[in-house]
């Protein structure tokens, strides 16, 4: 688990266990809210492993209950590649086992209904063998064997379906792909299917129906327009798909292994170009990397770069770097990284994150308004423990810090180095591990906290400098 969702996990269980239950939901949805956002781009096996964590932290059982069930519908809802096998495995772990029970007799079927009827064609699973009916009512068997397949399951009757097979068949009728698009019809008017032929879907498809309704099941086509794509081996790629996310999944796949970001090569070049920590330094390879490719016409290297440099810059500290960081992710998130899937998924996500942390008690702000407990340390006095309001240390250093942390054991001997040597700063240590749930909650929602140590600066109750 990242530090940071670890740290928003840790905020919205302090929520639930010690606020009043009833007053806590509206404010607790917004965490959960916050929290998903954080891992969107987590694969799905680990957006699993997030929210089994989340629940079974949850000690008391309306809460428990609420964040199950908020996370088990954000999922079902979500629109993103794989949510949905989210929500089965939530419900699968949590309902059906009958660990968090649900609201009612009638919800608890609803969420049995829909893990049975999607348990066998998630993401990753073999899609089922199947055979159909052509427009000749020929058998016809799907997926097909060594070639990629477009399974579109469609209804005449359907409002969705007819926006939904306009844009799958301009996207048809323009592309040249080794793919092969099979047009579903889920009903049973023979007239009305051939109508249907004639006026929306007349670009290259295998037009099949499904006399017994079997297959239909099978893919757990409750609703339509319902779309899935089959790899060349069988396997599920994706499910639940409109035609510009397909689009996009079929480019990522037909153009070969998915884009590693942050690699050690890119690692390795960064901190040759940027030892010395400065902002200016981050700005000039931004630029460097733009003339070398955005001017270049070559959008997608652009994009590659900025998400390596995204990636490098995320957990490491120093102010010249963060303020770096920041210009950084303000150029992410005004492009469009619409590129390949994997672009949106891995670096829009981070990069939002990032902005609302850094967003974060800036230089020039007040300082906020918040008590912790610490360690205030005094030139030729012994270290005073107690309860110090920060915006009330008029000019201060304050580090926060967590135990068992080689950084923070550097930065806390710099901390008594400095107080040994001024009278005129006020230097406090905060060890996060010993703050109070209240306190901790507030500290996580008024600082930077995903990478430590932190440490800034005050002068007459605004920030002076972060990230030292």
């Amino acid at each position: 688990m990242k530090k940071a969702a670890l740290l928003l996990l840790m905020l919205v269980l302090s929520l639930g266990l010690k606020a009043q239950i009833d007053s806590t939901y509206a404010a607790l949805g917004q965490k959960l809210k916050e929290y998903t956002a954080a891992i969107e781009g987590e694969s799905i096996a680990s957006k699993g492993a997030e929210c089994d964590f989340l629940i079974s932290t949850c000690q008391v059982p309306e809460v428990r209950q609420y964040s199950a069930l908020w996370l088990y519908e954000h999922y079902r809802e979500s629109k993103l590649l794989g949510d949905e096998d989210v929500a089965v495995h939530i419900a699968s772990q949590w309902f059906l086992t009958e660990k968090v029970p649900m609201k009612t007799e009638a919800d608890f079927l609803n969420a049995k209904l829909f893990v049975h009827l999607n348990e066998k064609v998630l993401l990753g699973m073999k899609a089922p063998v199947a055979v159909l009916k052509d427009e000749n009512f020929l058998d016809q068997a799907i997926p097909s064997e060594g070639r990629y397949s477009v399974l579109y399951f469609y209804d005449t009757s359907c409002s969705s379906c007819r926006i939904e097979s306009a844009r799958l068949d301009a996207f048809v009728r323009t592309s040249e792909l080794p793919v092969d698009f099979y047009a579903i019809y889920t009903g049973s008017d023979e007239a009305a299917w051939a109508r249907y032929r004639a006026t929306n879907l007349r670009g290259g498809f295998i037009h099949l129906f499904d006399p017994s309704g079997d297959v239909i099941m099978t893919y757990g086509v409750i609703t339509t327009p319902r779309m899935f794509l089959i790899a060349p081996d069988g396997t599920i790629l994706g499910r639940g798909l409109d035609t510009p996310s397909l689009k996009e999944l079929l480019e990522r796949e037909l153009a070969g292994e998915a884009y590693e970001y942050g690699s050690d090569a890119s690692t390795e070049l960064f901190d040759m170009c940027l030892a010395d920590g400065n902002a200016s330094d981050v700005l000039s390879i931004i630029e460097t990397m733009r003339q070398e490719t955005l001017a270049k016409g070559d959008t997608l290297g652009w994009k590659h770069l900025t998400g390596d440099l995204l990636y490098y810059l995320a957990p490491r500290r120093g102010e010249g770097l963060k303020e770096g960081e920041a210009a950084l992710v303000d150029i992410i998130l005004g492009e469009e990284f619409r590129n390949s899937p994997e672009d949106s998924a891995s670096v829009i996500p981070l990069a939002q994150l990032r902005h609302d942390l850094l967003a974060k008690a800036p230089v020039g702000a007040k300082v906020p308004d918040i008590s912790v407990d610490g360690t205030l340390l005094r030139r030729g006095k012994a270290p005073r423990q107690g309860t110090y309001r920060l915006r009330r240390l008029r000019n201060s250093r304050i580090t926060f810090y967590t135990e068992g942390c080689s950084s923070c054991r550097e930065t806390l001997a710099e901390a008594d180095s400095i107080a040994a040597s001024t009278r005129r700063l006020k230097v406090l240590t905060v060890n996060l591990d010993a703050l109070p749930s209240p306190q901790l909650q507030s500290a996580i929602s008024s600082f930077d906290l995903s990478a430590l140590p932190y440490t800034f600066t005050t002068s007459k109750g605004r920030i002076t400098h972060r990230y030292l």
